[in-house]
């Protein structure tokens, strides 16, 4: 399923500088996963990992609303230490470490260390009162950032136009296979289709193209977004299941589809990346989220939003052509490992975070 770090990174990985990795709430659970596939990345300088905890909560999912007030307050010498020490303090998403390392640095008016937020991402922002007040609030926040990392071209434009920024405060930098890089041993393919996520998936049109066809379909996701009907026994739906069974699933599945929804912000990287990652061929929605991912014909298959006929066609003609899911599963493969691994996305922030720093010398 798709799952995003938690970790605080505080790097100096620019020339001449140290670099720590502050990680997330809960039990150390020792070296992250990605520590051995950066080491290929030259750039990196001393790179150490710490752990962050905060009154043994397991994770930031443990914090309620009216303990906020006193996880700032803890934060804020964590804040000050930090400051002594790094030239640059680097969170994950809006998490609450992004919010909290933010919110000291707007509250003090303060720009050091610079505040780097990758695989930034919110909800797109709406008419309702909360969303413009929540809106109102993150830009404020968020002044203070030194430079959000999006994972999606468009995406970047949505958040200029959406908190008013400068077009230097938000970079796009692909993001990274989370998967392991190893091929599904021979004879893994069983034949059927496989789609999963949770974020903005359009399993309805999924579900409407796979339903009049005899193509046996496999579905991770929650009842509440994919509703199969009863006299569909070749769709097949799987909620909550561990990360072990879903990746054998996923390694055994013929062809894999994304369905998204069409939105300004990015999802469905990280099981597009996955599947790319063990060659498998994919059918995916055109959005801001896969167009930067998937070159239409040559490493998948792009179809229009909200489209179960043209959905339906790539589906029978992939599904039919072993021919093209050769071509495609491998094309694919190439594509992550020259593009798509964890040190290609320190390199490529590192390589932004130099040029912001040409535009904007301290």
């Amino acid at each position: 399923m798709e799952t995003a770090p938690t970790d605080l990174v505080l790097q100096k990985n620019l020339p001449g500088l140290k670099s720590v990795v502050l990680k997330g709430f809960g039990p150390d659970p020792g070296l992250p996963w990605w520590w051995k596939q950066i080491q290929p990345d030259p750039g990196l300088c001393d790179l150490t990992v710490k752990h962050l905890a905060y009154r043994n909560k397991r994770s930031s999912k443990e914090i309620g609303a009216l303990e906020l007030p006193l996880f700032l307050a803890t934060m804020l010498p964590v804040y000050l230490r930090l400051r002594r020490e790094y030239d640059y303090i680097f969170t994950f998403e809006c998490s609450l470490t992004s919010f909290a390392m933010a919110f000291w640095q707007t509250v003090l008016l303060d720009r050091k260390p610079r505040h780097v937020i990758l695989q930034f991402i919110m909800r797109e922002k709406t008419a309702s009162v909360s969303s413009r007040l929540k809106y109102a609030l993150m830009k404020w926040m968020f002044s203070s950032v030194h430079l959000a990392v999006c994972s999606a071209r468009a995406e970047c434009d949505y958040y200029r136009e959406a908190f008013g920024w400068s077009a230097g405060k938000v970079a796009y930098v692909p993001y990274h296979a989370s998967a392991t890089v190893e091929l599904p041993p021979p004879g893994s393919d069983r034949g059927y289709l496989f789609a999963a996520g949770r974020t903005f998936r359009d399993f309805p049109t999924m579900i409407a193209a796979v339903e009049p066809t005899a193509h046996e379909t496999v579905i991770v996701a929650s009842r509440s977004v994919a509703r199969v009907p009863a006299n569909a026994p070749h769709i097949r739906l799987f909620e909550d299941i561990p990360l072990a069974e879903f990746s054998k699933l996923l390694e055994g599945a013929r062809v894999v589809v994304v369905p998204l929804q069409d939105r300004r912000i990015s999802t469905g990287q990280v099981v597009i990346l996955h599947a790319m990652a063990l060659g498998k061929p994919l059918i995916v929605t055109r959005t801001s989220g896969s167009a930067d991912y998937i070159d239409d014909g040559r490493n998948g298959l792009l179809v229009p939003p909200s489209d179960p006929e043209a959905l339906r066609r790539a589906i029978d003609r992939l599904m039919s052509d072993a021919a093209l899911r050769e071509r495609l599963g491998q094309a694919a493969r190439q594509t992550v490992l020259q593009k798509h691994l964890p040190h290609h996305y320190t390199q490529m922030v590192r390589l932004t975070l130099l040029e912001r720093q040409k535009s904007q010398p301290s």
